[in-house]
């Protein structure tokens, strides 16, 4: 026993909605109308575990997707070979159907389906034939610029031969500009080194400028500062003949 959840409701609720036959795809597309976060495996999960609980009924049909619908009760179906839908059939659902069998080869028969094949009233419609009958030939045009593909294979030739002469001659160039590069290399050298040197030679001329500069200030202030103080030395001696007169 599954316990009950959001998705299991969801699903359920879904499948009593849609009041037929519903493959899982054509049920998850339902929910994804309003639920888009709900992923196709989580549907697929929910829907064989309410088959297995006997919630809805589950019918296998071959070369054909399984269909799920509401209705449980015991009963056949049709399937219309054009469009693959399928249809509840009125026919009393014989149960001792079974016992009819002569050789089961062994096997416990456990219960019976019975599906019937035909093409539904709408299929019959003109219309609807020829839609099925382009819906048919649709594949074979698609095909068709595949077969007409082949004349392309040679002049596929032609291009693919121009094309290696176009890179022949790019790699050419390619090889030209390399050597062009490394004969130029040397010079570039040369003039960087020119620059260097030359850049060098004013930076130590400004240093020595400023230097000398220094120097020149240095003398001029300790020249400055004699001579005040041989004027004050020369001063002193005047004061004191004036003091002692």
């Amino acid at each position: 026993m599954h316990r009950s959840t959001i998705q299991r409701v969801l699903v359920f609720d879904t499948v009593m909605r849609m009041h037929g036959h519903a493959t899982a795809d054509q049920i998850h597309a339902q929910i994804s109308e309003r639920h888009p976060h709900l992923s196709r495996a989580t549907v697929y999960r929910n829907l064989n575990n309410l088959a297995q609980e006997h919630k809805i009924l589950r019918i296998s049909v071959p070369g054909s997707a399984d269909f799920y619908e509401a209705n449980t009760t015991p009963h056949y179906h049709l399937k219309c070979i054009h469009c693959q839908r399928i249809f509840d059939v009125t026919l009393p659902f014989m149960d001792n159907i079974e016992q009819h069998i002569n050789d089961t080869h062994g096997f416990k028969v456990l219960g019976h389906s019975l599906t019937f094949y035909g093409v539904c009233p709408s299929c019959q419609q003109p219309e609807a034939r020829e839609q099925l009958e382009q819906q048919l030939h649709a594949p074979s045009k698609r095909r068709a610029p595949k077969q007409a593909a082949k004349p392309k294979h040679k002049r596929s030739a032609a291009a693919t031969k121009q094309h290696n002469s176009e890179s022949e001659v790019a790699v050419v160039a390619a090889a030209q500009e390399q050597s062009s590069a490394e004969v130029t290399t040397p010079e570039v050298e040369v003039n960087l080194a020119a620059k260097l040197k030359t850049k060098a030679k004013t930076k130590a001329t400004t240093e020595s400028k400023t230097k000398t500069q220094a120097q020149a200030e240095a003398k001029a202030t300790v020249a400055t500062a004699t001579t005040t103080k041989r004027k004050r030395s020369a001063m002193r001696p005047h004061k004191q003949e004036q003091g002692s007169e």
